[in-house]
């Protein structure tokens, strides 16, 4: 999993080691059939490279996002799902087009953790703006969230992760940044 997603890595790469550089393209996620799904902050667009980085090419019809994407993540379904600053999350047809707002937490969401996707379970953690002590839950693809935490912290910060671990079904958030708004916490009944 990781910094691209709950995707496995392919078992066999086409070079050994080397380095790419993106030109600006950042990496948001890593299919098993090695698609890079990436965005960069010059525009609202999403793009894919198939090649490791080398070449990027648009999805024509990502342009339609209010905003450069912070997080996007290829669903089992095909469908693409795309996480604003601003806490929109947009979900794609399976072509990779018409992307509709499904749900809006109000609360900003990173670029890099707080957000976790197995199968049609989705999990969103805040991280900046409104509703930054809570953590948000769809079990069917994106199609509808619904809370699923709230800190019992008032001065809480934000939610650094939420993750869902299959061998256990337990799903686990961490929260930060100071002192007593330091925790972590799990639910085994999802």
């Amino acid at each position: 999993s990781g910094f691209f997603g709950n995707d496995a890595f392919p078992l066999t790469m086409p070079i050994k080691s080397t380095k790419v550089n993106t030109n600006g393209y950042r990496p948001r996620h890593l299919t098993a059939a090695g698609v890079i799904y990436g965005v960069r902050s010059a525009d609202a667009r999403i793009f894919t490279s198939i090649d490791w980085g080398v070449t990027w090419v648009p999805i024509a019809a990502s342009s339609v996002l209010p905003d450069t994407p912070k997080q996007v993540k290829k669903l089992d379904s095909g469908k693409l799902i795309a996480f604003m600053k601003s806490g929109q999350i947009f979900v794609s047809d399976v072509n990779e087009a018409n992307f509709v707002e499904k749900y809006n937490t109000n609360s900003g969401i990173n670029d890099r953790f707080g957000v976790d996707v197995y199968g049609d379970l989705i999990l969103v953690g805040g991280y900046g703006g409104v509703n930054t002590n809570k953590c948000f839950i769809s079990r069917d693809g994106g199609e509808t969230f619904s809370l699923l935490l709230t800190h019992p912290s008032a001065s809480v910060s934000h939610f650094h992760d939420v993750r869902y671990d299959p061998y256990e079904n337990i799903i686990w958030a961490s929260s930060g940044d100071y002192e007593n708004d330091e925790n972590i916490f799990y639910s085994n009944d999802l």
